[in-house]
């Protein structure tokens, strides 16, 4: 799923738009699947979003800015739901390990939508789409011969969102409190790979034995396993 590479691959601007709307059951999330033909990240789900193109940068400076421009019309590109870029509220901001083939910096939002709107896929780079609920228990998304499979940064999103019952409360927070920052570092295990995040034990050295604080996700398999210990 993830390709590897031994150059470190310079960043490029992307962005994601997490939308989410309110079902009968509570809080629901839009996960896409990309073309099982593309060979970067090829079958997996996502969220709608993509890299920053010129036109996105014309007469804006700001990085935000550029983003949530990026974010509405990869949306529309790919989905044809209409966003404004005012909508669009930070949520966290990722980037690519080195020692990944393609690296991205990308700024993660989240976006309201209403319980009506229509979902129509690409066809192209997307070929499906689903509305999960944000409880659903990630056991039932994240298996090595599951329906779905997850890269790190949707996994870990999909685990925060689990926390909030309806779109009210996960916005109210989101404005509350300053977008999160993963950089990771990613290292070979013998059945997988590891990605550290900064507050790690291991961050600094990569000797992921050492007692102390863990915060990494392990991937075996396409499986993943999330640690936050405080």
């Amino acid at each position: 799923m993830i390709e590897i590479s031994n150059t470190i691959a310079p960043l490029r601007l992307a962005a994601t738009v997490i939308l989410i709307r309110d079902g009968n059951a509570g809080l629901e999330v839009l996960l896409l699947q990309r073309n099982k033909a593309i060979r970067h990240m090829g079958g997996i789900w996502v969220f709608p979003g993509g890299k920053v193109e010129a036109s996105d940068q014309e007469d804006i400076s700001n990085i935000l800015q550029i983003s949530r421009k990026t974010a509405v019309r990869e949306t529309s590109e790919e989905i044809r739901i209409k966003l404004l870029p005012k909508d669009l509220v930070p949520f966290s901001h990722w980037t690519t390990p080195e020692g990944v083939k393609k690296r991205f910096s990308t700024w993660f939002f989240v976006a309201h939508v209403d319980s009506g709107s229509e979902v129509l896929v690409d066809g192209g780079e997307i070929t499906d789409y689903r509305w999960i609920k944000a409880n659903t228990p990630i056991s039932e998304l994240n298996g090595e011969s599951g329906p779905i499979r997850l890269a790190p940064p949707t996994f870990i999103s999909l685990l925060e969102l689990s926390k909030f019952s309806n779109s009210y409360s996960l916005l109210e927070a989101l404005h509350a409190r300053e977008p999160i920052f993963f950089e990771p570092k990613m290292i070979s295990i013998e059945d997988g790979l590891c990605f550290l995040y900064r507050e790690d034990v291991a961050y600094k050295h990569l000797e992921i034995n050492v007692a102390g604080v863990r915060h990494r996700t392990y991937m075996r398999k396409n499986v993943l396993e999330y640690i936050h210990e405080f």
